[in-house]
């Protein structure tokens, strides 16, 4: 049906002639900004009204927000390199209160955020209304643009609950898989044990910097501590880079994170102004095709992200070469995640199996079926035989009955014929 119509449609421009050809463009070209200026027009009406309720509630605000920016500029450029310090004094100042409010620009998609420090508000939110709060808007839409880019469809991004995409079962298998990490007898064992030699090895290295009167960064050494324990839970390697060895992964995942950061900074009103066309349409996918090369900081996060993808790509295929007793013996999450890989095939393989004994079990059952209705063929055939031969019984049982009488008839008239042969006289 749908080529039909683009045949027909392309029919329709061929017949044009040029001057009503290009009337269909002007007019093309005017509708495209009039649809995307009512787009946006509704949109900011529908962000007004979700900031005039949220002021209506007792919430605090770190300053007076800008008609169009809000807190953005507040926020993420006067105070870009101490934000969270910002909020928190801004917090501390509104006595009594435990949230405050942050406008977004009034384009957005996302009117505004709240930040909770009330007990009870974090209880509702992680726990009694859990499945309420997810990732995504409700068209199943990204909160934040182009944000699937840095974290794919990790838990991190993924929504849960009956409103999400696929209702959660994503989510829901990612969590049970990794809950088994973060048990209590592995936080006690293999997590503390690895926090513990990698704390050694940090304070080693501090002291050394101490005994030798250097300054030194410490948020480069934490990043160091970070990513060498987050090698040896996730994947069961040593990057070492407290030891000064080059962790090709650890640059890389640094590199995307700071690259995500610097766009949503630079390029916020961009991504603001693109979210007002659906996430799937042709005209939002034209204009990143043509926009997302220029920028710089996009085309770093796909080369860092495709140096993440190949290492892990490596590990894992490192993993899988390796003995059963081995991949027992492993208690990192990628472990967790090839063993229940492998355990779901071979779940997908019993249930095939189960589907074939099905399948036979069903042919089977046809079978037997065609056969009950041989038997109940050939059964009704013997019955349509046992009633012919009634029916022929019963013919000869009325010609037996007719010809009792026939024979009384022949011995009266010959006892007759002899009667009066005897008695001449009476004839």
């Amino acid at each position: 049906y749908q080529r039909r119509v683009r045949g027909a449609f392309i029919a329709m421009l061929l017949d044009l002639s040029t001057t009503n050809l290009l009337l269909v463009i002007v007019v093309a070209a005017c509708a495209v900004p009039a649809i995307f200026c009512f787009k946006l027009a509704s949109r900011m009406a529908r962000t007004r009204r979700s900031i005039l309720e949220l002021r209506d509630q007792p919430i605090a605000q770190s300053c007076q927000p800008h008609w169009l920016f809000g807190h953005m500029l507040d926020v993420f450029v006067e105070h870009r390199h101490d934000r969270y310090e910002y909020l928190e004094k801004a917090m501390s100042s509104q006595k009594g209160s435990k949230s405050l409010l942050v406008e977004h620009l009034v384009l957005d998609r996302s009117p505004a955020e709240v930040i909770v420090t009330d007990p009870s508000s974090v209880k509702h939110i992680l726990k009694d209304n859990f499945d309420n709060y997810i990732k995504h808007h409700t068209d199943h839409s990204e909160l934040l643009y182009n944000f699937s880019q840095f974290l794919g469809e990790g838990i991190f991004a993924t929504s849960h609950g009956p409103h999400a995409e696929d209702k959660g079962k994503r989510w829901y298998t990612q969590r049970k898989l990794t809950s088994q990490m973060f048990t209590a007898s592995e936080f006690k064992n293999f997590i503390f044990d690895t926090f513990a030699t990698t704390s050694d090895t940090l304070v080693s290295q501090l002291e050394s910097k101490l005994q030798s009167g250097k300054t030194v960064d410490l948020q480069s050494y934490f990043f160091k501590y970070t990513m060498d324990s987050f090698g040896l839970i996730a994947f069961n390697a040593e990057f070492r880079t407290l030891e000064g060895e080059t962790a090709e992964y650890g640059e890389a995942f640094d590199a995307a994170h700071e690259s995500v950061a610097t766009f949503f900074r630079k390029f916020a009103l961009m991504g603001t102004l693109l979210e007002v066309f659906d996430e799937k349409s042709w005209l939002r996918r034209a204009i990143e095709a043509v926009v997302h090369p220029l920028i710089p900081e996009i085309q770093k996060l796909k080369r860092v992200r495709r140096t993440m993808r190949d290492y892990t790509a490596k590990v894992i295929a490192d993993r899988k070469s390796c003995s059963n007793e081995e991949k027992l013996a492993s208690k990192d999450i990628l472990g967790m995640f090839i063993k229940a890989a492998e355990e779901e095939h071979m779940v997908c393989w019993l249930t095939y199996q189960c589907c074939w004994l099905t399948n036979q079990c069903c042919w089977l059952t046809n079978q037997c079926c065609w056969l009950t209705n041989q038997c109940c063929w050939l059964t009704n055939q013997c019955c349509w035989l046992t009633y012919q031969c009634c029916w022929l019984t019963c013919q000869c049982c009325w010609l037996t009955h007719r010809s009792v009488p026939l024979a009384y008839l022949q011995w009266l008239t010959i006892s007759q014929c002899c009667w009066a042969r005897l008695n001449p006289m009476s004839t």
